[in-house]
């Protein structure tokens, strides 16, 4: 693209990635999860893929717009054991038959090592849904899709990246890859070692998702758990998940966040309260107060200073400032008072 025609894509709307589910996982994104075997994770990508399915909010908090298809792969475990877990999950998150397809056949599993795997995989994918392409592809655990090649070896790790992009340029679907994490490390006295992030595998894999969490249990009998992102390109992803385990029905649920328009309300009121006090504030101070994305914020600071009523004031070396100004309404509101 020459430099004219740059100017004029950046000049054009953005054609950026739509949430899938608000504030967790994006179109046309290929995202990580790892976690200990036994823990959670499989409990995780199901719900995942049944709150998709019928637009059921994730955790009970997380907004999904509309239905989304969902093919996913069960890579290890019996299906029977999978089935008991969905059939108690499908009491508190609904499951449209519609738009999920569930794939646990062992004959016809993906191997990324073998070009006709992938072909073959790719063409019961795009079966699954005819004539609908899907809108993520999960595949739990992503060491069974590589014909029990390590993934730690570079051709294993590229080969799965290779069938990502395939999925990514066939149907623009993004992908959740399950994984699991290294061997727990301990100290030269035995005391285990806690590491934030405890991935396994080859830089190129790690390197390629767009947003990596690791899901761990925080209780014994794990009924706390958590969700910690520990990669992200975009900043559109919350950093943070604590979650609540329903054994019951095998699901989570977390605290529902504030609404993107309840944000909007919220920073805009922050904003008035400095305008009135002739006050300056930095996007960090604002976050602190208000827990939004950065990317919400970048958004939401070009549409305000597009209003008229806020600037920006960038200094080398230093934060930028926002500086909220007073409309006439306010100006008006502080001169009754």
């Amino acid at each position: 693209m020459r430099g004219h025609d740059l100017l004029e894509a950046l000049a054009s709307p953005l054609n950026l990635p739509q949430a899938l589910i608000q504030d967790f996982l994006y179109a046309r994104t290929p995202m990580l999860i790892t976690g200990e075997a036994g823990k959670g994770k499989s409990v995780i990508s199901m719900q995942i893929a049944l709150s998709l399915s019928s637009a059921t909010p994730l955790f009970g908090a997380l907004p999904i717009a509309q239905p989304c298809r969902v093919y996913f792969m069960q890579m290890e475990g019996l299906p029977e054991a999978a089935l008991e877990r969905m059939k108690y999950q499908a009491e508190r998150v609904r499951l449209d038959p519609d738009y999920l397809y569930w794939d646990a056949n062992k004959r016809t599993r993906l191997n990324c090592l073998e070009l006709r795997s992938m072909k073959s995989k790719l063409d019961e994918i795009a079966g699954a849904f005819d004539p609908y392409p899907p809108d993520l592809v999960t595949i739990d655990p992503i060491y069974k899709a590589v014909g029990g090649a390590d993934l730690a070896d570079a051709h294993a790790a590229l080969s799965l990246i290779d069938f990502c992009d395939r999925l990514l340029d066939r149907f623009r679907a993004s992908s959740l890859l399950i994984h699991h994490p290294h061997r727990e490390k301990y100290t030269a006295y035995g005391k285990k070692i806690d590491e934030p992030d405890s991935f396994y595998g080859h830089s190129y894999l790690k390197n390629y998702v767009e947003v990596a969490y690791v899901f761990r249990q925080l209780t014994t009998d794990g009924e706390e758990a958590e969700l910690s992102r520990t990669k992200m390109r975009e900043e559109h992803s919350l950093e943070h998940l604590p979650l609540r385990y329903h054994p019951e029905t095998y699901s989570c649920s977390m605290p529902i966040p504030p609404s993107h328009g309840d944000k909007t309300d919220a920073i805009r009121a922050l904003l008035k309260e400095c305008a009135l006090a002739q006050r300056r504030i930095t996007m960090a101070e604002i976050r602190q107060r208000i827990p939004v994305t950065p990317q919400f914020l970048r958004t939401l600071r070009r549409r305000f200073m597009a209003e008229g009523w806020l600037d920006a004031i960038w200094d080398p070396g230093k934060p930028t400032i926002w500086v909220p100004k007073l409309t006439p309404n306010d100006s008006n509101t502080s001169t009754d008072a």
